[in-house]
């Protein structure tokens, strides 16, 4: 039997469907379906030509592809103000929530309809097909289908805030609403109003991370858990446990069978003795499945997870056989056949691929003598070690199947996750998920007093030990798995036992990992990223010598993105971070910083280690062990990096503060160079321009105090003769422009602006004989071409 024959029908056009909506919504609904089109009538005509017939793998695959692209609707790619109402200017604005998007302790977000809107002065006016996204600060009473008015402004998104397959691209913004006034709520309460209430009464009794990781676990809103927390997690790969995903689903439907077998079991025999006990656990598993299910707000692991229950059940009474994979896809069907954009979620993509590994793990395993011996053997130890052997299987099948999505998707990859997993699983199982079910219930007994200490002592001890395991771990390369993939491969290869099925998997492991072990490294180069972090700067320097130094950790409001951004480069190890100066917009995202990352050492002007703020962050720097150092002008703060640097301010006895003592660093390879100004002043600008007259050249200039008014001399300008000029960060909070002044100046100047806000996070990459900048909106291209250089320096 070949491998297109051992495949359920179902598992084909699952995977067709999947494809198919994957692509067209890349690429357009109408542009796939041309390709099919053409491709399927080229084929029929050469199987017409060699009097061939289709097999049954390439007509269930092609009925996938078609549904899967016909399903997707590609949505409509303009998003206008509506008439009269203009770019940051208050309006009055009534709208009807449609469906709450994120709600935790933090924030509350929403995607609504707007209603009616109209000027401050003026009448409201009705509108249609008007759809906007409201963010509002902490746990708001917004739930689906109420009406609320408020005065607000209108953002139209950017190309950053390019809206996902989920979401219209005609939503806009509604921001600096102060106050949301309730005008009425629906006739009848929908789930999510008791969405609202748990939240709410959870929120009562706990707080901090206790909270988030209760609301994270019963309602599936895991947006709020910490990025320290959730990257301690990660690296652990247990991160699954922080969204209502299978597992959730699979413990709460066990504690129902249990409730009605154990305890109500007897007494349904009693009352009914005629009762099929098995037919009401199924049901009783199937609906508790439903209900967080609903409490999560279908979340695509949770709806795949019910389904399957439901399906599961289904063949059961119809006394049907069961296949893991076949389950899995026929609900993986009906979920793109209802919602065919949740294919482009991270959730429904891990979801499906760990259930995948599974199936293939399971399947391995039944062919596997050894296990299939100490399963079925009578000693209760045997049978227990059989057990922890399956589950072994299964965790490395899941890591297995996963890993390459998480590496590609956000950068970061757990080799510890299989061992790992068998004791946090079966503990999250047994006690954490258990006790929070039990608490929210306690929650409407009145009773949550009595049990929030004990919940919040034990969650508490389950994120502090791993989040202190996570810092013992080595971080290694993804080439580390190469190795016992091939080991792997061969092993199939070998074994007598396996079929020809396993034989052609591991054939097709093999050589991919002979692809990654031969993939040429990269030339030697420097990489400068100035990453989007809101207000505050952060730059991220690579050096050609595979250092990393961190220049500024932006604001402690936006430390959760510096430390998203960190992760998806991979840059979870530091040799070094350098703080310009002491402002809270460049050192506020030190501390969580410190408390994940491997850190070697943090460094400082030296007229900056007696300000409060610098001193307290280096006295936790050096509880944590981490070298603490200073430095001024004619030091490298970048030391080992491969590159010529050079700190061009402040001179080391300058009676200087704040502004005035940010540090200049002038980072040179080759023949191009980049001068850091940080918030540097007019006045210590004259003064550093005295002492360095003629080492100031530079091909890119970041403009001082995030190019706003006055921060840039001409002085400078002229010294400098840079070809580009980056803006990292926003000096104005409101308006978020560059200021008109500076902006003039370097046009006048000759120079390219390039900003982080507008952009995303701006790239710059040398070798040794080019210079190329990039960022998330633009591919890389040359300086030279996009800018002469000024100077004759290259």
């Amino acid at each position: 039997m070949n491998l297109s024959e051992r495949i359920a029908p179902i598992s084909l056009v699952f995977l067709g469907m999947f494809v198919g909506v994957s692509v067209s919504g890349y690429y357009g609904q109408g542009l796939v379906l041309l390709f099919l089109m053409s491709v399927g009538g080229l084929y029929l005509l050469f199987l017409k030509q060699r009097y061939a017939v289709i097999t049954k793998f390439e007509i269930f695959v092609a009925i996938g592809l078609i549904v899967g692209a016909m399903r997707f609707e590609t949505p409509p790619q303009v998003a206008m103000l509506p008439r009269g109402i203009y770019k940051n200017k208050s309006a009055q604005i009534e709208f009807k929530v449609l469906s709450v998007l994120e709600r935790d302790r933090k924030q509350t977000k929403a995607l609504v309809e707007v209603t009616k809107i109209g000027k401050l002065d003026g009448e409201l006016e009705p509108m249609k097909n008007i759809k906007a996204s409201v963010l509002a600060n902490g746990l708001v009473d917004i739930a689906d289908g109420s009406v609320f008015r408020a005065v607000a402004q209108l953002q139209l998104p950017t190309l950053l805030d390019r809206p996902s397959m989920t979401a219209p691209a005609t939503t806009f913004y509604i921001q600096d609403a102060p106050s949301l006034h309730l005008l009425h709520t629906p006739k009848i309460p929908n789930l999510d109003h008791l969405r609202l209430d748990i939240a709410h009464r959870l929120s009562s009794s706990l707080d901090g991370d206790t909270l988030d990781l209760v609301l994270a676990l019963c309602l599936g809103e895991g947006k709020g858990i910490s990025p320290s927390i959730r990257y301690a997690f990660s690296n652990l790969g247990t991160a699954h446990i922080l969204a209502v995903s299978g597992l959730h689903v699979s413990i709460a439907g066990f504690l129902c069978a249990v409730l009605v077998v154990t305890l109500l079991g007897r007494m349904i025999v009693r009352i009914s003795p005629s009762a099929n006990i098995l037919a009401l656990k199924s049901i009783a598993q199937c609906i508790m499945a439903l209900f967080v299910t609903l409490l999560a707000n279908f979340t695509p692991s949770a709806t795949r997870a019910s389904a399957m229950f439901l399906l599961s059940a289904a063949s059961i009474f119809l006394r049907r056989p069961q296949a893991l994979f076949c389950v899995m896809s026929l609900a993986g069907v009906l979920d793109i056949l209802f919602r065919p954009t949740t294919v482009f979620s991270m959730s429904f993509v891990l979801s499906y691929g760990a259930i995948t590994g599974i199936a293939f793990g399971m399947a391995l395993a039944r062919n596997i003598d050894f296990i299939t011996r100490l399963s079925s053997h009578k000693s209760l130890p045997y049978r227990l070690l059989g057990s922890i052997v399956l589950a072994s299987i299964v965790s490395l099948s899941a890591s297995m199947a996963t890993t390459p999505i998480s590496l590609l998707a956000f950068g970061t990859w757990s080799y510890v996750a299989p061992l790992v997993n068998l004791v946090v699983v079966p503990v999250f199982s047994l006690v954490i998920m258990p006790l929070c079910l039990v608490f929210l219930l306690s929650c409407y007994l009145n009773l949550d007093s009595l049990l929030a200490p004990l919940l919040t002592s034990v969650l508490s001890l389950f994120i502090h030990v791993q989040m202190t395991i996570s810092s013992y771990i080595p971080i290694l390369s993804p080439r580390f798995v190469i190795p016992p993939i091939l080991f792997f491969s061969f092993a199939l290869l070998l074994s007598k036992n396996l079929h020809s099925l396993r034989a052609k998997i591991a054939m097709c492991l093999l050589p991919a990992s002979l692809l990654l072990l031969l993939v040429p490294s990269q030339k030697a180069s420097l990489n400068l990223r100035f990453l989007r972090v809101g207000k505050g700067d952060s730059i991220l320097v690579e050096c050609p010598t595979k250092k990393r130094f961190l220049v500024d950790t932006g604001s402690e409001r936006a430390h959760g993105r510096l430390l998203s951004s960190l992760i998806k480069t991979q840059a979870t190890s530091l040799d070094k971070v350098i703080l310009t100066h002491g402002d809270e917009d460049h050192i506020g995202g030190l501390k969580p910083l410190l408390d994940v990352l491997r850190i070697e050492e943090v460094s400082v002007p030296c007229q900056e280690m007696k300000r409060p703020i610098v001193h307290s962050l280096l006295e936790h720097a050096g509880k944590r062990k981490i070298k603490v150092s200073c430095f001024f002008a004619g030091i490298d703060p970048l030391d080992g990096c491969g590159t010529k640097n050079e700190t061009l301010w402040p001179p080391m006895n300058a009676a200087v503060e704040g502004n005035d003592a940010s540090a200049v660093i002038k980072i040179r390879w080759g023949k191009h160079s980049v001068l850091l100004t940080g918030d540097i002043t007019a006045e210590a600008q004259a003064q550093m321009l005295q002492a360095n007259e003629a080492n100031m050249t530079s091909d890119v200039i970041q403009l001082p105090h995030h190019g706003s008014s006055k921060s840039l001399t001409q002085d400078l300008l002229s010294k400098t003769k840079p070809s580009i000029a980056i803006a990292s960060g926003f000096a104005d909070r409101k308006a978020k422009n560059l200021s008109p002044e500076t902006l003039a100046m370097v046009s006048e100047g000759g120079a390219l602006v390039f900003r982080s806000e507008d952009e995303g996070d701006v790239i710059l990459t040398f070798t040794q004989n080019s210079a190329k900048i990039s960022s998330n909106l633009r591919p890389p291209q040359d300086i030279r071409s996009l800018n002469p250089p000024q100077h004759n320096e290259l």
